[in-house]
């Protein structure tokens, strides 16, 4: 048997830092750029995972994948281990296999970091193509459930899921699972809505040449000011919510003087924590930009996910503003991704 499946990319529109803790609403878009696994089934046991991006060719067994370690393929390799965990508890046969995972050219841009969340994307396409090969009867939400459950294993820690989410079900509104039931056997308590971008919206997304910022180390950095300051940052972290709580509802009625205000509201709260906690989450040349990329046809822009720098996103009204903004972004040296 062969199976094609894929996953898309994310971008963490709201939610930066405070998606991490219950009951902290996010939201996030599932983008137009995807991950592919071809996957073939065998009549033997032998597993062989082709990663070309990275170069990479893992040959293994069935009964070994959950010990090889690998980590230009840890997701592909974790995904495997976990549905074949959940296959032999559910009692559903399986055997050797092929597979084969591809991503559109959005997620490395000039071989640089995209901040679509290529790990998640890959994840879900892996474990979705397992299922198709293997379980046929599964749900959507049982692969996500495993998926969840593999790529926090991938990263030796529990991540708030938004990403591998947005993977499954497409553009939505998520409060993450309490930590202690991601496990095999029970039921996420994750909320999930689905809520697409209004048509009127286009979207335009553009990484930074030679910047990055390690999500882990400023989340690290933010958690270090809670611990220090948590009434501080208790207060800072229920205004910001609110204020996406309004920018979400916005949306949902299409009240674009609404989402606008409360937009801005949220992203200098972001802004202020990162401040505060010594994070440059947006620093003032990034301010200046977003002011100027306003001038330059976007309705509303930012720094997506965790800040830093590693991309920008703009909403615009029209596909002449949008087209407006690119022409700024790429006079300014930015990388505009096709999504």
């Amino acid at each position: 048997m062969s199976v094609i499946t894929s996953a898309p990319g994310k971008i963490l529109l709201l939610g930066g830092y405070s998606v991490l803790e219950r009951p902290n609403v996010a939201y996030v878009l599932a983008v137009n750029a995807f991950v592919h696994a071809a996957l073939k089934t065998r009549k033997d046991h032998k597993v062989v995972i082709s990663i070309p991006q990275f170069k990479t060719k893992i040959e293994t067994t069935t009964s070994e994948i959950a010990n090889v370690k690998n980590e230009s393929g840890k997701f592909v390799l974790s995904a495997i281990a976990t549905a074949f965990q959940y296959f032999k508890f559910k009692s559903i046969t399986y055997s050797g296999f092929e597979i084969t995972t591809k991503s559109d050219a959005a997620f490395a841009l000039n071989k640089g970091k995209s901040g679509l969340g290529s790990s998640a994307a890959v994840t879900v396409a892996t474990v979705k193509g397992l299922f198709k090969a293997f379980a046929q009867s599964e749900s959507i939400d049982t692969i996500h459930k495993i998926a969840q459950l593999a790529h926090a294993r991938a990263q030796n820690k529990i991540g708030s899921g938004f990403d591998i989410a947005a993977a499954c079900f497409g553009s939505i509104k998520y409060v993450r699972y309490s930590p202690e039931l991601l496990k095999l056997e029970t039921k996420l308590n994750c909320e999930i809505k689905k809520i697409n971008l209004p048509e009127q919206f286009k979207l335009v997304f553009a990484s930074f040449p030679k910047q990055s910022m390690s999500t882990t180390n400023a989340v690290a950095k933010v958690m270090e000011f809670k611990k220090n300051n948590k009434s501080e940052y208790a207060a800072l972290i229920q205004e910001l919510n609110a204020e996406n709580e309004q920018v979400i509802n916005a949306l949902e009625k299409n009240n674009l003087d609404e989402f606008k205000i409360h937009f801005e509201n949220g992203r200098l709260i972001t802004k202020k924590l990162g401040e505060l906690s010594g994070v440059e989450i947006e620093s003032n040349a990034h301010s200046a930009l977003i002011e100027e990329t306003k001038k330059n046809g976007a309705f509303v822009a930012k720094l997506p996910g965790a800040g830093g720098g590693d991309s920008i996103v703009a909403l615009c009204l029209t596909v002449r503003e949008a087209n407006k903004v690119k022409r700024f972004w790429k006079k300014r040296g930015l990388n505009i991704l096709r999504i």
